[in-house]
């Protein structure tokens, strides 16, 4: 995390084209429109969620709705400011260009016309579509949102760059001019009092090595009911190994493309049952339109008859600001990480836990290491 530019080797020629193929889309053709703040922020984060989701999502986003309906200090096609388009991307959101696609290049910025695409709250700073797609034939309008972007310093002459990071996401800098050093942050802060019955206690993993899918349901069940994690160990086979490991930026996309039931539903195994046990999916879903998903089997526990299928809207990343991180979870609820397991995490049993070097007596190739995902609720 204290990588120095400096002492870095740089080569000599690079091109995101090449290193991320089928990530990096092609520029929109901005006609006598002199929105580039508009074109440039709309590609950017079309491209970060491409490369974040490993290409499982590979939206464009629409600087026209950027253009015709982002209109706080901003003039549309005759001029605007890229801190004003990243505010509206994380507070109101936009659709993608085949929804809202962009006008002809022959016509003139009188001729965009008005703002064609609203949308309304639902909870928790996500945002749902009020209209239907301006193109009458596309009908996906999801509203996809960013996270504040972070600025990078000119350490290369005449170079000032911003960028967006994230599955759409990127965090450092609020574009509200609120910043975390100068935020006051309580000493003590616990999701369970300030949402009391909604933080979910935790399940026991037994030894079902699949922390990325507790995890995950975990923290998309303070949005989405009480969905659970057998349904994702079960069903997410996508370079996913089960009860043997597995990746949560592939979590997060069954989450958000497929869904998942609830643990009424769909219940975990006995924490004694080993990974061969787990057994096959139980659960499948179809498209009924507009990203939206339904089951197409009754649920496992056959007592139980809800079957509801449960969608995450994108997730976002933060930086690794430990106020940024505080103020998330206060604002929020909790976040999702990734901490490294040492052989002393095993005789851990309260209080902060640091690492100590308990092998140290052991050769390099006898100490065990990995990592493990987990929920932060304080």
């Amino acid at each position: 995390m204290n990588m120095d530019p400096q002492s870095e080797h740089l080569p000599g020629y690079f091109n995101a084209l090449e290193k991320w193929p089928g990530k990096i889309h092609e520029p929109l053709d901005q006609g006598n429109c002199a929105a580039s703040w508009a074109f440039s922020t709309a590609s950017v984060a079309s491209d970060r969620i491409a490369i974040q989701s490993m290409g499982h999502m590979t939206p464009q986003l629409s600087p026209q709705n950027l253009i015709s309906c982002d209109t706080r200090n901003q003039a549309g096609c005759a001029g605007g400011h890229i801190d004003g388009a990243w505010w509206f991307l994380r507070r109101r959101g936009v659709v993608t260009e085949d929804c809202y696609p962009s006008p002809a290049p022959q016509q003139t910025p009188a001729e965009v016309g008005r703002c064609m695409m609203q949308s309304r709250s639902v909870g928790r700073g996500k945002r749902q579509a009020t209209q239907r797609c301006p193109n009458s034939r596309y009908y996906h309008n999801d509203i996809y949102q960013s996270t504040p972007p972070y600025r990078l310093s000119a350490n290369s002459p005449n170079l000032c760059a911003r960028r967006s990071r994230r599955s759409l996401d990127a965090v450092t800098h609020d574009l509200m001019n609120m910043d975390p050093q100068s935020e006051h942050l309580p000493g003590y802060f616990n999701a369970l009092e300030k949402w009391p019955g909604k933080i979910h206690e935790p399940l026991d993993q037994g030894n079902c090595a699949a922390s990325w899918a507790f995890s995950t349901a975990f923290h998309g069940s303070h949005d989405a009911g009480s969905s659970r994690p057998q349904n994702l160990i079960s069903c997410d086979t996508r370079n996913q190994a089960g009860c043997a490991g597995g990746h949560i930026d592939g979590a997060w996309w069954f989450l958000r493309r497929r869904g998942v039931v609830t643990e009424d539903c769909y219940p975990s195994p006995a924490p004694q049952q080993t990974p061969a046990e787990v057994g096959r999916c139980m659960m499948q879903s179809r498209s009924v339109g507009r990203g939206k998903r339904q089951a197409t089997q009754r649920c496992p526990n056959s007592r139980y008859y809800h079957n509801d299928i449960y969608q995450s809207t994108p997730p976002y990343r933060l930086s690794a600001n430990d106020k940024e991180i505080m103020k998330e979870i206060m604002d929020n609820g909790p976040v999702q990480a990734i901490m490294e397991v040492h052989e002393d995490f095993f005789v851990y049993k309260s209080g902060i836990y640091k690492h100590t070097d308990v092998s140290f007596t052991k050769p390099p190739q006898s100490r065990k290491h990995g990592t493990h995902s987990v929920r932060i609720i304080g």
